[in-house]
């Protein structure tokens, strides 16, 4: 799915944004991150969140491959919660982690170094270590500085 617009999964199509590829991921292994269901207007991130909470576990350690990580305010609005999502893809050696994550329009690879969250790139060897999420108008945000946890639902 990465760099796909909208994500598919035999044949089935979901929503192109972050919630929508956390959902087809998880579906593809057979598993209902919407089940639970959802209020008129809640966004997709946090019926996910809500999932988690009931059939997996919520937590702010050291993350493992195909855990969800959790966002908050990659809009801009003051006090948002859970309004982005991605998909842990490994743990580098210095810490930081890379997810995959709908944005703008596309899957893309991800970074968060929760070490140095407001950090963009090591000083020394000028890799990359927290990407932007937020950008624009309500200032930018590094995605160590909007994290809001990781949800373990595959064990």
């Amino acid at each position: 799915m990465h760099g796909r617009s909208s994500p598919s999964v035999g044949g089935r199509g979901f929503r192109s944004d972050c919630s929508g590829f956390a959902q087809a991921a998880y579906h593809s292994i057979g598993i209902d991150l919407y089940s639970e269901g959802g209020a008129p207007g809640e966004n997709g991130v946090v019926i996910i969140h809500r999932y988690v909470n009931r059939h997996g576990r919520l937590h702010t350690g050291t993350p493992t491959p195909g855990d969800l990580v959790f966002f908050d305010g990659t809009h801009g609005l003051p006090r948002s919660r859970l309004t982005h999502i991605g998909i842990v893809e490994k743990v580098e050696r210095d810490g930081t982690v890379v997810f995959l994550h709908h944005m703008q329009g596309r899957v893309v690879r991800g970074r968060m170094n929760r070490g140095s969250p407001s950090t963009h790139r090591n000083p020394v060897t000028g890799q990359v270590i927290n990407d932007f999420l937020r950008r624009g108008g309500s200032g930018q945000r590094l995605a160590g500085e909007l994290f809001a946890g990781y949800g373990t639902v595959v064990r």
